[in-house]
């Protein structure tokens, strides 16, 4: 993964509109530079984490548990892969754009340069991807608390199981247990979000 505000077509970019006054339309591009380079940052690091869920996954018990638990796992792995995929062309019109606008700025001078920033959109630029993300994000956070709800679920139904044993046995019922939610796959997975 290449620091786009090291690319040479961004860094011309920012040092011509710097040179000639155009502030704001430095910090438009600002903006998203720093914007793209924070989301790559954020999927590698979600990536990862999938990564290692993966292998925690496979030490689950319960075979519907972990099965679902894999279906999601794969489902977000999917929803990240459209995230870079949505910032990688984000970042590709970018750097095309910076080489656009310095071209014009050497052809026709400083207002096309101030035009070509401003047909960049940026700021419209910006909102669909914190929306993209935001979508995303709150799709994921849902399919977590169904299967944390789910995992609480089977939790009880085990207490339950050997509350039944038990009494069985006659001896007295035990208070079933609650599964610490700051532990596990799922507490991991929700923290994502």
């Amino acid at each position: 993964m290449d620091q786009l505000k090291e690319h040479p077509q961004i860094v011309e970019l920012l040092d011509t509109l710097d040179k000639n006054g155009l502030m704001k339309e430095k910090n438009e591009v600002q903006s998203l530079v720093s914007y793209i380079g924070g989301m790559e940052n954020t999927l590698t690091e979600m990536l990862g984490e999938l990564q290692d869920m993966r292998r925690e996954i496979n030490l689950i018990h319960n075979n519907t548990l972990r099965s679902k638990c894999h279906t999601l796992v794969e489902k977000t792995e999917g929803k990240i892969r459209q995230g870079f995929s949505a910032v990688k062309k984000m970042k590709d019109n970018l750097i095309q754009s910076a080489g656009n606008a310095v071209r014009a700025f050497r052809e026709r001078g400083r207002d096309a340069l101030a035009e070509s920033v401003r047909a960049m959109k940026i700021p419209e630029a910006l909102d669909k991807l914190s929306a993209m993300f935001g979508r995303m994000s709150k799709e994921m956070a849902q399919d977590t608390k169904k299967l944390s709800a789910m995992q609480a679920e089977l939790q009880g139904a085990k207490g339950h199981l050997k509350n039944m044993g038990l009494l069985f046995m006659g001896k007295a019922a035990k208070e079933a247990e609650h599964s610490k939610s700051d532990k596990g796959v799922l507490s991991r997975l929700s923290r994502l979000f």
